[in-house]
């Protein structure tokens, strides 16, 4: 396990005589393909400690690293671990919030403020596709319109567990990040106190326009 060396973002004590807040979890999630990684690079360019192992290497999919922490991926099984993530930024795509306990293995509650990467449907999986191709595994896809309706169905499951169970939430725009991150970056220096808005708007280059997005242009639908 490794995690960033910046300092940790500021979190709200309770009053004099009162137990302090148990700090939160930052989590950052979305379908995959939907700007995760990126936003967890403007999030430890900002100043936040990112829980992250990095045993998932960058590729030409993702050339800067996906940021990823891999027991994330058997929460299911073991999420003992979690409390060594509060006061930290955590990447769990959508899919797998659901399994995000509400108790720590100490006993203390778990407090999770998440960042919900909003991309549209289409797009993504249009990315997941080009992606699956790229590392010449196309043949493990599903029919596209399968696998339309279930991200579909994993965006409504995450939203119903944000809402239960999120202390607070903000939604960002992956296209308009990649147009003016400096703008989603003042957003987000809004939610997360302490957030250098300078540093993590830098963060991100913009690559070029992908192939669903430009198309999706063309044919006027609607941009994520």
């Amino acid at each position: 396990m490794t995690t960033s060396d910046l300092p940790r973002l500021s979190v709200a004590t309770a009053g004099p005589g009162a137990q302090p807040e148990v700090e939160p979890i930052t989590i950052v999630t979305g379908l995959p393909r939907s700007g995760t990684s990126m936003m967890m690079q403007m999030l430890v360019a900002g100043g936040c400690r990112a829980l992250v192992d990095d045993r998932r290497p960058a590729d030409p999919n993702n050339p800067r690293g996906y940021h990823e922490y891999e027991p994330v991926t058997r929460l299911h099984l073991n999420s003992r671990w979690l409390p060594e993530a509060r006061g930290r930024v955590l990447k769990v795509v959508a899919p797998l919030l659901r399994h995000l306990p509400g108790t720590g293995s100490d006993g203390q509650p778990l407090r999770y403020r998440v960042i919900f990467m909003r991309r549209e449907v289409g797009q993504v999986v249009a990315s997941q596709l080009r992606m699956l191709r790229n590392l010449g595994r196309e043949h493990e896809a599903p029919a596209e319109a399968i696998l339309l309706a279930a991200m579909r169905q994993e965006v409504v499951a995450a939203d119903q567990w944000v809402a239960h169970h999120a202390a607070s939430v903000i939604d960002i725009d992956y296209l308009a990040t990649r147009q003016d991150p400096s703008a989603t970056a003042q957003r987000l220096a809004a939610f997360l106190p302490g957030l250098d808005a300078t540093r993590a708007g830098l963060a991100v280059v913009p690559p070029p326009l992908e192939a669903s997005d430009e198309d999706a242009t063309e044919r006027g639908h609607p941009l994520p």
